[in-house]
């Protein structure tokens, strides 16, 4: 399909009908470009199609009844007004295009005045477009569910084509004796699917059988396989080789191989060995990411009495390259003409009903018979019976079954107390709401543990981790930073519901090699924060869906990711040095081997499945509400992640006040206290963002490129400032004149009484170079000078224009410059008088 320009037939892409494509997404991108777009559809070998066009305005219609009666008629089944029995438009102009089944080249060419056969390299204009004229093409009614026929060989002679229809048939291979009747049976279905009747089944198979089968088959048995065929209606799927007069065939399968019994075109029977071994396909799994599914046969094979068990693609299977793989030498696969084919058949045959499971590869919350459950690496909370497989890397996320009421009791006293002094309280209580609260919302938002080395910071998560399994120590966590981007996003698209631990974000190496990190971690705490994956296209420029994050993901290490909008969506936590205590965390990771944190991740999730409606709904509402309450004085994603942590606190406590682990007096008092660390822990959100803003930043570069004599601001005229010239980028010579001053570097601006007008291309260049390469600043001019009046920077903008840039004469040149007060420069703050 190709867009044409409305009411008319010229395409409206740059390379025309090679543009052609049956992509979805491209076809919508085009008709949201251009919504009134005609349709072209491309005819020949992209399509399969071949149209004849009729045009009586330039005498179509008189030139078609000669040519038809040179030929003897259309050569295909016709209705009672002699028009073919294919799909038929009928055009804006008055003509009519008759689309036909190419199974092969198709020359376009002009057959007569107002008669045209579309196809390689041709398109036609298709329903609904509209014509010049202001009438629609339609399709022709009693046409609209018919099969297309296929194309009359008269219609191919008469373009030039080589071939008949089916001339790759009759140039194909020698057919001999046992392949004669299913070769010619089959054609003879394809032939009738497209439409042709009997004399035409007939004509088409007696001149295959003439040039292919060795020796050829008597004629009357070739006339018995076309009428037989042609009995059976043109239209739905019609099994060709079971309709005809075949060869019978049966399979079996002894401690020598796989074998093929068959009857050759009536005379005896014989055995014909396809395989040294036997397989049978044991059961059919679907396997289900909560996306995509993808089938798996689990096979079961025997080769010289040893017996195997292995599971194989759909795709494999089909294949079937997989015995000398799988086993060994052994495994001999005997040569012949579909051979490979048989042998599929027979496994499939042989192996009778196979049934069907479905396992699932996803972690998390999955409605399953009509309830939700939590699937896990060894099954799910909340139903038995349910088959799982993560991963290898997610395959400690296993928890254990729910725990008795005293258990739960026990565990809860036992670990929450340690868990609130392991650290101090703005990280204790991090800790404890981000192991729970993926189970309770999507989060849009990442948590980091950042600290110098030998803190423990990798300790805490993995305490939080190990709610989810208590395997997942701090030398067994799932991911980590120096994993690839595509493993990374696979890992957080599987662990659903989950915390995910991404462990040692430390940008060490070349530059390049920190430069690939800082993209690692925008990709995957961007998509996190977004809840959008990376979009692809499949080998066939299809595309794919997205695989966003779906987990908690809980970073740790030395340094913060960069990037202001990036520590928007990251809830920072900064581990000091003697901030952990260690005999707590001793105690800690002992109880989280013995399976304490993830017997109390099971039974609260237990508690949620048995109300799992209401208490996301309450949960919600409490958050927007919560959210709402924040959101003044903070940056907007810094207070969604505050009450997410917040609510999943207060949903936590009250769990434990119904088990019995804590009083209700005691959970009000405890939730106090979370949202005042919370409220600690937003100071540290807010110097973060603050580090990472590009407007603060841009000034940072550029004191260090003007101390470091890689720029200077002069005064108006050029000249070295009055005031503090050596902040400015100028030096003082030494052994000259006293009191002489030098600039440095390039000119960025130039300082006027209070005010300083900076150059926004060499201003930006030179803080682009002061950057280090580790962490670039990327920005545009744009984009700075938007940054600088949301931060309070400028201290003027042309308001008439829109621009954040003035126009002021300097030097006899008029330029257009950001105007900021000389504080901004000369101090460290932007608390200056504008």
């Amino acid at each position: 399909m190709l867009p044409l320009k409305p009411r008319g037939k010229e395409p409206l892409t740059e390379h025309g009908v090679h543009d052609a494509t049956t992509d979805p997404a491209a076809i919508e991108a085009w008709w949201r470009r251009w919504p009134k777009a005609n349709v072209g559809i491309a005819t020949g070998a992209p399509s399969g199609l071949a149209v004849l066009d009729i045009d009586p305005r330039n005498g179509g219609d008189v030139a078609l009844e000669r040519l038809l009666a040179e030929h003897g008629g259309w050569g295909v089944p016709t209705d009672a007004g002699g028009h073919p029995e294919t799909y038929t438009v009928l055009t804006g102009g008055g003509g009519a295009h008759y689309y036909f089944a190419a199974d092969g080249p198709v020359p376009s060419r002009k057959l007569a005045p107002g008669v045209d056969l579309k196809g390689d390299g041709g398109y036609v204009v298709a329903p609904p477009s509209v014509h010049p004229s202001g009438r629609p093409y339609a399709v022709e009614a009693s046409t609209e569910r018919l099969p297309l026929a296929l194309i009359p060989a008269w219609l191919l002679e008469a373009a030039g084509a080589r071939r008949a229809p089916l001339y790759r048939e009759l140039e194909g291979g020698p057919v001999r004796e046992g392949q004669r009747n299913d070769c010619l049976a089959s054609l003879a279905g394809r032939l009738r699917r497209r439409g042709l009747l009997q004399a035409g089944i007939e004509a088409e198979l007696l001149a295959i059988n003439a040039a292919r089968c060795v020796p050829p088959l008597p004629d009357d048995e070739v006339r018995r396989i076309a009428e037989s065929i042609a009995r059976y209606p043109a239209e739905g799927p019609l099994d060709a080789a079971a309709a005809a007069p075949k060869t019978p065939i049966e399979y079996f399968a002894d401690d020598r191989g796989t074998w093929r019994r068959r009857t050759r075109d009536g005379g005896p029977q014989d055995l014909e060995q396809l395989a040294t071994f036997s397989a049978r396909i044991r059961r059919e799994l679907i396997i289900d990411d909560g996306e995509l599914e993808q089938r798996e046969f689990e096979i079961e094979a025997a080769v010289n009495g040893a017996a195997k068990s292995f599971t194989l693609s759909a795709a494999e299977f089909q294949k079937m390259d997989w015995p000398l793989e799988r086993l060994g030498a052994s495994a001999i696969v005997f040569p012949g003409p579909s051979v490979r084919d048989h042998l599929r058949a027979a496994i499939q045959q042989l192996s009778g009903d196979v049934p069907e499971v479905r396992v699932y590869a996803h972690l998390g919350w999955r409605e399953i018979d009509g309830r939700q459950v939590f699937l896990h690496a060894s099954g799910a909370v909340g139903a038995e019976g349910v088959l799982t497989r993560p991963p290898a890397d997610l395959q400690r996320f296993a928890l254990p079954n729910p725990p008795s009421p005293e258990e739960l009791r026990r565990d809860i006293k036992e670990v929450l107390p340690r868990l609130l002094d392991v650290a101090p309280p703005r990280i204790s209580w991090t800790l404890l709401a981000a192991a729970f609260l993926p189970t309770l919302f999507e989060p849009d938002f990442a948590v980091h543990l950042a600290g110098p080395s030998g803190v423990r910071k990798t300790e805490l998560a993995a305490l939080v981790q190990q709610f989810y399994g208590p395997g997942m120590n701090a030398r067994n966590l799932p991911a980590s930073w120096r994993s690839t981007a595509n493993a990374l996003e696979t890992l957080a698209f599987l662990a659903k519901d989950c915390v995910l631990v991404v462990d040692d974000f430390v940008p060490v190496g070349s530059p390049q090699d920190v430069t690939q990190l800082y993209r690692h971690a925008e990709q995957l705490l961007r998509g996190a924060g977004n809840r959008a994956g990376r979009q692809r296209l499949t080998r066939d420029a299809r595309l794919q869906n997205g695989r966003p994050p779906r987990c908690l993901i809980l970073s740790t290490g030395e340094d913060i990711p960069p990037g202001h909008s990036l520590r928007a969506r990251t809830w920072v936590g900064e581990v000091e040095p003697s901030d952990v205590d260690l005999g707590r965390l001793t105690e800690l990771q002992r109880l989280a081997a013995d399976g304490a944190l993830a017997r109390w991740m099971a039974g609260w999730l237990e508690w949620l499945a048995a109300d799992w409606g209401a208490i996301r709904v309450m949960a919600k509402d409490l958050l927007e509400k919560r959210r709402s309450e924040l959101a003044a004085g903070r940056h907007g994603r810094t207070a969604s992640a505050q009450a997410a942590l917040e609510v999943t606190v207060r949903f936590v406590l009250q769990f434990c006040v119904q088990a019995g682990a804590l009083t209700q007096a005691q959970a009000d008092e405890l939730l106090k206290q979370a949202v005042a660390a919370l409220e600690e822990g937003v100071a540290t959100q807010a110097s973060a963002q603050r580090e990472s803003d590009p407007a603060r930043r841009f000034l940072d570069l550029l004191r260090s490129a003007l101390g470091s004599g890689k720029a200077h601001i002069a005064d108006v005229s050029g000249k070295c400032p009055g005031k503090m010239p050596e902040v400015l980028g100028w030096r003082e010579t030494e052994g000259g004149m006293s009191g002489e001053w030098r600039p440095q570097g390039v000119c960025i601006g130039w300082v006027d009484g209070e005010h300083i007008y900076l150059d926004p291309n060499s201003a930006l260049q030179a803080a682009q170079q002061a950057a280090p390469a580790s962490e670039p600043f990327v920005n545009t001019g744009r984009a700075l000078g938007c940054a600088l009046k949301q931060r309070g920077y400028l201290a003027a903008a042309d308001e008439s224009r829109g621009k954040n840039r003035v126009r002021k004469t300097i030097g006899g040149v008029r330029r257009e410059v950001f105007v900021l007060p000389i504080g901004a420069i000369l101090e460290d703050s932007r608390e200056v008088e504008l």
